[in-house]
């Protein structure tokens, strides 16, 4: 007796199990492009030494 006989709303839990795997690459190329993007700014911006107040 099988404990699950579908998986988000398909008829079958490999499609479902499919459709999960495609879900979550997608969402983690999302991720990884927001983060080099956001690490991109940050290394463009001017670094402060807090210790002379000045601006390299």
């Amino acid at each position: 007796m099988a404990i699950l006989e579908s998986c988000c709303f398909w008829k079958d839990v490999r499609s479902g199990s499919f459709a999960c795997a495609i879900y979550t690459l997608k969402f983690f190329s999302f991720y990884v492009l927001i983060r080099n993007s956001f690490k991109r700014c940050l290394s463009k911006t001017p670094k402060i030494n807090w210790r002379t107040k000045k601006i390299n």
